[in-house]
Order: C-alpha cells, then sequence, then structure tokens
C-alpha cells in the first residue's frame, strides 16, 4: 500500500523496505547473470527470479532481462505474460509472440499475431506455412478429444452437450496442461487474456488443495481455469466408511460455456463422466443442477471448495438458497 511523504514509515515498515530492496537487487543481478550464462538456465530457479521480481514487472529494463530468460527456460507462457507491452515498430516482438504461441499448442493466436504484423512489411510466408501446419495438426488432436468427451457427457446430460455443440470456441487451454489459458476478449481492451502459469506450480497448488477435500469425499470446483484442478481430482481417492479409498466425487462449477469445452480439448473425462465420478454444473442452467445437488443433502463446507472464479462461487451461493427455499 502506497503512503503519503509526510506520513512518517513505522521501523518494522522501514525494515521491511529495505528487505524487499535487498532481495529485489539480489533477484536482478541473479537474472543477469543467467542471462549472459552459456548453461541453460535452471527452470526452478527461474520461476523463482520471475515470483521475486514480478512486482517490478512494469520496468521496461527488467522486462529485457526477465522475458528471454523465461523464453530460455521454456516458461513460455509466463513469458508471454511478462512481454505484454509491445513496440509497434519491433517486428521481433511480434515473431516472438508467434513462436510462442506455437510452442503453448495455441496456433489460433499465432494467426491473430501474424494479423497484427501484417502491417509491418514483414515476409510471413513461412510464418503463415508453419502456422497452418500446427493449426491442422491441433485440430486433429483437440477435436478428436472433444469429440470422445462430448460423447460421454451426451449420454449423461445431453442438454448440456447440445448446448456446446452451439456454443463458440473462445477459450483455449494451453499445453501442456497448467501453461495457462489463452481466451479472445470482448468488451473492449485486448483482444485476448491470457492467464499464464507454470504445470509444475498448477499440479503443486492443485493438489494441496485436493488434499483437504479428500475427507469430504466430495468437492466443487469453482471454474476450469486451466484444466488441472478437475484433471487431478478425477484421479484422486478418499477414505471410505469401510476403510477402503474411494474415487473422489468431483463437481465442476463453470459459468462460461467456452471453458468447458477448452477442458474437453485437452483432457479426457470420457470415464469419469460415465462413471458419476464427474458432474459439469455449466452456464446458466448450472445453478438448476447445482440445486438438485445441495437439496439432496450433499455438504458444501468451506474446505470442500476448490478454485476461486467469483461467478462459479456466485452461483454456488445461488444454488444453496434456491435448495433452502425449495
Amino acid at each position: 500500500m502506497l503512503r503519503s511523504g509526510r506520513v512518517p514509515l513505522t521501523r518494522q515498515e522501514r525494515l521491511t523496505a529495505e528487505v524487499d530492496e535487498e532481495a529485489l537487487n539480489a533477484a536482478w543481478l541473479q537474472v543477469r547473470a543467467l542471462v549472459t550464462s552459456s548453461a541453460p538456465p535452471p527452470t526452478e530457479e527461474v520461476r523463482a527470479l520471475e515470483l521475486a521480481l514480478r512486482s517490478v514487472a512494469g520496468s521496461a529494463d527488467i522486462q529485457q532481462g526477465v522475458v528471454p530468460l523465461l523464453d530460455r527456460a521454456e516458461l513460455y507462457g509466463l513469458a508471454m505474460a511478462w512481454d505484454s507491452d509491445p513496440n509497434p515498430t519491433a517486428p521481433g516482438w511480434y515473431f516472438a509472440r508467434f513462436e510462442r504461441w506455437l510452442k503453448l499448442g495455441a496456433p489460433e493466436f499465432a494467426f491473430l499475431t501474424l494479423a497484427q504484423m501484417h502491417t509491418l512489411g514483414e515476409d510471413l510466408t513461412d510464418a503463415k506455412r508453419r502456422a497452418h501446419a500446427a493449426l491442422t495438426a491441433e485440430r486433429t488432436q483437440r477435436e478428436a478429444l472433444y469429440q470422445l468427451n462430448r460423447k460421454a457427457l451426451g449420454d449423461v446430460d445431453p442438454d448440456l452437450a447440445q448446448r456446446l455443440d452451439h456454443y463458440p470456441r473462445l477459450c483455449v487451454g494451453l499445453r501442456p496442461i497448467g501453461a495457462g489459458v489463452a481466451e479472445f476478449s470482448s468488451h473492449g481492451g485486448s483482444h485476448l487474456q491470457l492467464w499464464a502459469a507454470t504445470p509444475a506450480d498448477a499440479a503443486r497448488d492443485a493438489l494441496a488443495l485436493l488434499e483437504r477435500t479428500l475427507v469430504h469425499g466430495e468437492c466443487f470446483i469453482a471454474g476450469v481455469g486451466d484444466g488441472t484442478l478437475p484433471a487431478l481430482a478425477m484421479e484422486a481417492h478418499c477414505p471410505t466408511a469401510d476403510g477402503t479409498l474411494g474415487p473422489l466425487l468431483a463437481h465442476v462449477v463453470e459459468p462460461n460455456l467456452a471453458r468447458i469445452r477448452a477442458l474437453f480439448e485437452i483432457v479426457d473425462v470420457t470415464v469419469p463422466l460415465r462413471e458419476g465420478r464427474i458432474w459439469i454444473h455449466a452456464g446458466a442452467r448450472g445453478i438448476d443442477t447445482l440445486a438438485h445437488v445441495f437439496a439432496r443433502g450433499r455438504p458444501r463446507a468451506d474446505e470442500s471448495v476448490m478454485g476461486g472464479d467469483p461467478v462459479a462461487m456466485q452461483m454456488m451461493e445461488a444454488a444453496a438458497a434456491r435448495a433452502t427455499t425449495g
């Protein structure tokens, strides 16, 4: 929190500011050392440095050091998030972004980058060829998995499956799972939104959340996110009344149907859907289906809720109120 210059800092605040400045300086010096080194940078160390310097990510000098390091460590989603303030006269910025989209398995956004470059006078022939090849490969793989998941969903919830068929494809789950999500944006502002993470961090955070839900035997996932939570919840087992282990029952609560489609393109949910181990409550109708769950006395303790999508949380609150009032 910023303070007025007329208000003196407390001793603790002065000490904290000194420690923070020392930590930032140390992290920056290490970034510069790794950038000039010819050895491959250790991924975990680069991740820690990125976190340490995130508070000053708006600095152009800091970006110029951190972004190449993130690319070298193959943390492409984070590099994209850091390198978010382009110089329109620099084709190299766009080409770097183009390469990252291909490596993240999102050629649709690579084409978007090429469209932005069209006025720069660059030769895009080879880039277009590579983007077309990547798009063909991605569509083949993603569509095949989507159709398998869609068929399984149609067996248990034909209405939701039909609504997915008619919903525009606006969201792409990046790969590997946990790398983030890219989404076409409306309502003004940037043409896309990007949520970036690393698969290792996403899995670590998801497992920590899962552990506290196992005692309930049932969990509610507030928002699909990058697919990590649903993917791990389907594999989780919890103690049962007879002392054995049984599968965790997962409810995925997602207001945006485009994100359900994105999940279906990167995570195989066919078996859990058919076995009733995962239930999807999506869109406006999700409030109704959740209300039926809560009306049957299903638990909704805070410890059983994972994820933090605010609209999904509102859906759960509305469903609980509806279940109470009938």
